[in-house]
């Protein structure tokens, strides 16, 4: 992984566009904003100011407005490594996506199976 000057909004952005695989111009086409001022932005450090758009930069990104303003994470329901799991996902053409999905359904089969089968083998630790 890349790293970004986290402590900025636009390092948080630019840290959220790698995850996602996108880039600035996809991102500005995304949001019907011009490349050349969503550049002049970056290179300023200057917040949007135009209402909505930091919610939408945010919404594109899959992340929160507290993230992008703060850094913080006070709603955030999973932790980093879930985080970047969904990111590399994100990065997948359509057939890895399948293949990745599969092979997770085979691990939480196998993973199912193994806890009812140690269930079994300790049941006197389940009973109520």
């Amino acid at each position: 992984m890349q790293f970004y000057d986290k402590t900025t909004f636009w390092g948080r952005v630019k840290e959220r566009l790698w995850v996602n695989g996108m880039t600035v111009r996809a991102l500005s086409d995304r949001l019907g904003e011009s490349y050349k001022g969503m550049t002049n932005r970056i290179s300023s450090n200057r917040i949007p100011k135009k209402k909505g758009l930091v919610e939408a930069i945010a919404a594109e990104l899959g992340c929160s407005v507290e993230y992008l303003m703060t850094g913080e994470h006070p709603s955030q329901q999973y932790g980093r490594d879930i985080e970047d799991l969904i990111g590399k996902y994100k990065r997948l053409n359509e057939a890895r996506r399948k293949a990745a999905q599969a092979m997770l359904d085979g691990l939480v089969v196998q993973q199912e199976a193994e806890d009812d089968q140690y269930k079994q083998q300790h049941s006197e630790l389940f009973r109520i």
